[in-house]
């Protein structure tokens, strides 16, 4: 559903990627690891056209680098819950669910209720008086809601005490169990649990890939992606 080939992108004058080339199939889950830094962001900022990038980003056969980032997401089918949530605390849980979509439908708020009970109770109260765990879940359900072919989760797990990154994972799987997912993680083991396929980011580039079943070579790309990466570079 998603290839990248070779992709190379920059922040000014400064090359953060270096021909990174990963797929993502369709049922699937890819994990994106690596330290802080490693460049995880900056490829899902790349996907959606928000910095200067070449090189190819096919999804579900159409290639992206001529569409519009504002229509990529919402053409494509694509569903981001971003690094930080990228909730608006002076909104309520209803507003930010709207928010770049359309007033809740029936439908949307029967999902709701099935799966994010606590959210559907709270929808007129404002954001701000929310837990950051109930903030994620926010995200989440606003990702949910457009109905999307691809989701991209760019750290879920961030800020978040382990008992509530336990809720926020338990919820993504009830809610999005057979959809295709970027999931980009710090967290090997939650990554790999959650995963079926793994890449290794250091420093802007792809040290390498393993299958998440395999602990042996996820065990061994985690030493490289994180304690010696140069090694494996060369």
């Amino acid at each position: 559903m998603l290839a990248i080939n070779d992709l190379n992108a920059w922040y000014g004058q400064t090359q953060a990627l270096f021909d990174v080339t990963l797929t993502v199939e369709t049922g699937q889950t890819v994990a994106l690891v690596g330290t802080n830094g490693a460049g995880k962001t900056t490829l899902v900022r790349s996907i959606l056209g928000l910095v200067r990038s070449t090189g190819t980003i096919q999804f579900d056969g159409a290639e992206l680098s001529t569409v519009p980032p504002h229509r990529r997401s919402r053409k494509h089918g694509m569903s981001v819950v971003p690094e930080g949530r990228g909730m608006l605390n002076s909104l309520t849980v209803q507003e930010n669910l709207e928010l770049g979509y359309r007033r809740l439908s029936a439908q949307d708020r029967d999902f709701i209720e099935r799966s994010f009970p606590r959210l559907s109770r709270r929808l007129a109260e404002k954001v701000s008086n929310l837990s950051g765990g109930e903030q994620q879940m926010v995200a989440l359900c606003r990702a949910f809601i457009r109905r999307p072919k691809f989701l991209i989760l760019d750290e879920p797990s961030l800020g978040l005490a382990p008992i509530v990154v336990d809720d926020v994972y338990s919820q993504l799987r009830e809610a999005w169990s057979s959809g295709t997912t970027l999931l980009v993680e710090q967290d090997v083991e939650r990554a790999r649990q959650a995963s079926d396929v793994m890449f290794f980011i250091a420093a802007g580039h792809i040290l390498g890939t393993a299958r998440s079943s395999d602990k042996a070579e996820v065990d061994r790309m985690t030493r490289a992606a994180f304690m010696d990466s140069s090694a494996v570079r060369g």
